[in-house]
This record gives C-alpha cells, sequence and structure tokens, in this order.
C-alpha cells in the first residue's frame, strides 16, 4: 500500500479510465480542494490607517512680511548674504522675484493687498454683472421708446379716423 505522503507519477496511457485517476488522487494525498474560479466580489484588504505626517500647507506672507523682506533684501550688499536671508526666511529666490515684481506693479501697496485674490476676482466678476446690467437697461429703454411712438400712433389714427376708445374692440 501506498504511503499518503509518497508521490507517484502516473502518465494517462497507464491509467484505464478516469475514475481510476481519481481513486489514485485520493491515494496519493491530493485531497485540496479543486481550483474553482472564484465568483463574487473579491476580499479586499482593509484601508490602512493614514499616517500623522500631513500635507504642507501653502505659506501665505502678509504686506508687512512682504516688505519687511524686500527691505532686507536691498541691503543686501551680495548674494552671499541675499542667499543667507532666503535661507534664514525659508523662501525661494523665486518667490523674492514675485515679491519683486508685485513691488514694481504697485500690488504692495496697502490698498490692493488688502484685497485678496479671491475677493479681486469676485470684485471683477461684479463689475461684468454691472456692465451686462446696465447694457440690458439701454436696450430696455430703446425698446420702450419704440413701443410709445407705435402707441402714439396708435392714438393719433384712431383719432383721425374717428374711432372712439370705446368702439375699439378690446385686444
Amino acid at each position: 500500500m501506498l504511503e499518503p505522503t509518497e508521490r507517484v507519477s502516473v502518465s494517462p496511457d497507464t491509467v484505464a479510465d478516469a475514475s481510476s485517476l481519481k481513486a489514485f488522487d485520493a491515494v496519493s494525498g491530493d485531497d485540496e480542494a479543486p481550483k474553482v474560479p472564484r465568483r463574487g466580489p473579491k476580499k479586499i484588504a482593509p484601508p490602512v490607517a493614514p499616517s500623522d505626517t500631513s500635507k504642507a500647507k501653502r505659506r501665505k506672507f502678509s504686506l508687512a512680511e512682504k516688505q519687511r523682506i524686500l527691505r532686507l533684501a536691498d541691503e543686501c550688499q551680495s548674494d552671499q548674504e541675499l542667499a543667507a536671508l532666503l535661507r534664514r526666511e525659508g523662501i525661494y529666490r523665486v518667490t523674492l522675484q514675485r515679491f519683486v515684481a508685485e513691488r514694481s506693479q504697485a500690488k504692495l501697496t496697502s490698498d490692493t493687498a488688502r484685497l485678496g485674490t479671491s475677493h479681486g476676482q469676485a470684485l471683477a466678476a461684479a463689475n461684468r454683472r454691472n456692465t451686462a446690467l446696465e447694457r440690458e437697461i439701454e436696450r430696455l429703454k430703446r425698446k420702450l421708446e419704440k413701443a410709445e411712438i407705435v402707441i402714439d400712433f396708435q392714438k393719433k389714427l384712431s383719432h383721425v379716423l374717428g374711432l372712439d376708445e370705446e368702439e375699439i374692440p378690446p385686444g
């Protein structure tokens, strides 16, 4: 008799039929479940808990900070001093260049700096809407003038033809 741990290789021509092959598998220790394609949803691993590291937030500079950094940058005599300032403030050279551009465009004045980008966009949208409404008012005024001319003409025509207002059918 064969031990369950022993494996014997058998070719299909040595086995007379499939039933004897199944019997041989039962003896050979291959009692595993047959490989059947899985039906239904796959089991998904539980989600991994988020780590403590969170996305860094964009740094926002106030008007006073921008002006202070620009003043310090103007006082720098060499590139090494400027590099030390940038390291100390924790900003890149591009950020400093943006501050300089804002200063040259007069965006760093107290009036315009208070208006944030979103507020400026809302203000521009309100101005566009106001302009569109003014155009609509002008269009309606012209239409009203034309209607008044037609009404005056109808009154004069009914007076010339001798039609009284009571004789005019409604509509």
